[in-house]
Protein backbone atom coordinates (compact mmCIF):
# COMPACT_ATOMS: atom_id res chain seq x y z
CA UNK A 1 0.00 0.00 0.00
CA UNK A 2 1.37 3.42 -0.91
CA UNK A 3 1.95 6.26 1.53
CA UNK A 4 -0.96 8.11 -0.07
CA UNK A 5 -3.32 5.17 0.40
CA UNK A 6 -2.20 4.84 4.01
CA UNK A 7 -2.78 8.54 4.64
CA UNK A 8 -6.36 8.51 3.32
CA UNK A 9 -7.19 5.11 4.79
CA UNK A 10 -6.39 6.35 8.31
CA UNK A 11 -9.19 8.84 8.90
CA UNK A 12 -12.13 8.91 6.46
CA UNK A 13 -14.16 10.94 8.96
CA UNK A 14 -11.48 13.63 9.01
CA UNK A 15 -11.66 13.91 5.21
CA UNK A 16 -15.48 13.98 5.37
CA UNK A 17 -15.41 16.80 7.95
CA UNK A 18 -12.72 18.76 6.10
CA UNK A 19 -15.40 20.56 4.11
CA UNK A 20 -17.14 21.59 7.33
CA UNK A 21 -14.05 23.69 8.01
CA UNK A 22 -14.20 25.15 4.48
CA UNK A 23 -17.89 25.69 3.74
CA UNK A 24 -17.06 28.15 0.98
CA UNK A 25 -15.20 25.40 -0.91
CA UNK A 26 -18.23 23.13 -0.65
CA UNK A 27 -20.65 25.87 -1.73
CA UNK A 28 -18.56 27.10 -4.67
CA UNK A 29 -17.86 23.60 -5.93
CA UNK A 30 -21.52 22.60 -5.73
CA UNK A 31 -22.60 25.82 -7.42
CA UNK A 32 -20.15 25.19 -10.27
CA UNK A 33 -21.17 21.55 -10.62
CA UNK A 34 -24.85 22.46 -10.73
CA UNK A 35 -24.16 25.10 -13.36
CA UNK A 36 -22.35 22.75 -15.73
CA UNK A 37 -23.79 19.30 -15.10
CA UNK A 38 -26.71 18.14 -17.21
CA UNK A 39 -29.95 17.74 -15.29
CA UNK A 40 -30.48 14.45 -13.47
CA UNK A 41 -30.84 11.57 -13.90
CA UNK A 42 -27.45 10.97 -15.53
CA UNK A 43 -24.31 9.09 -14.47
CA UNK A 44 -21.60 11.33 -13.02
CA UNK A 45 -18.29 9.68 -12.12
CA UNK A 46 -16.77 11.01 -8.91
CA UNK A 47 -13.14 10.06 -9.49
CA UNK A 48 -11.02 10.40 -6.36
CA UNK A 49 -14.10 11.37 -4.37
CA UNK A 50 -12.81 10.08 -1.05
CA UNK A 51 -15.58 9.63 1.52
CA UNK A 52 -18.23 10.64 -1.01
CA UNK A 53 -19.30 14.05 0.25
CA UNK A 54 -20.11 15.39 -3.22
CA UNK A 55 -21.39 12.03 -4.48
CA UNK A 56 -23.92 11.81 -1.69
CA UNK A 57 -25.16 15.37 -2.14
CA UNK A 58 -25.56 14.91 -5.89
CA UNK A 59 -27.13 11.46 -5.53
CA UNK A 60 -29.78 13.04 -3.28
CA UNK A 61 -30.50 15.41 -6.18
CA UNK A 62 -31.13 12.48 -8.52
CA UNK A 63 -27.74 11.86 -10.13
CA UNK A 64 -26.38 8.31 -10.41
CA UNK A 65 -22.97 8.53 -8.77
CA UNK A 66 -20.27 5.95 -9.39
CA UNK A 67 -17.53 6.77 -6.85
CA UNK A 68 -13.93 5.68 -7.35
CA UNK A 69 -11.08 6.19 -4.90
CA UNK A 70 -7.79 4.57 -3.96
CA UNK A 71 -8.81 4.37 -0.29
CA UNK A 72 -10.85 1.31 0.61
CA UNK A 73 -11.71 2.89 3.97
CA UNK A 74 -13.06 6.04 2.32
CA UNK A 75 -15.24 3.93 0.04
CA UNK A 76 -16.53 1.92 2.99
CA UNK A 77 -17.26 5.19 4.80
CA UNK A 78 -19.07 6.56 1.72
CA UNK A 79 -21.24 3.45 1.45
CA UNK A 80 -22.21 3.78 5.12
CA UNK A 81 -23.06 7.47 4.75
CA UNK A 82 -25.11 6.72 1.63
CA UNK A 83 -26.97 3.99 3.50
CA UNK A 84 -27.75 6.44 6.32
CA UNK A 85 -29.12 8.87 3.72
CA UNK A 86 -31.10 6.04 2.07
CA UNK A 87 -29.42 6.55 -1.29
CA UNK A 88 -27.25 4.36 -3.48
CA UNK A 89 -23.76 5.12 -4.71
CA UNK A 90 -21.58 2.63 -6.53
CA UNK A 91 -17.98 2.48 -5.34
CA UNK A 92 -14.76 0.97 -6.56
CA UNK A 93 -11.05 0.98 -5.80
CA UNK A 94 -8.61 2.77 -8.10
CA UNK A 95 -5.44 0.81 -8.71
Amino acid sequence: MSKIENFYNKEPLKEWRRLDDYPMELAVTLRTLREYLPPPPVDILDLGGGPGRYSIILAKEGYRMPLMDLSANNLKFARQKAKEEKIHIMGGILK
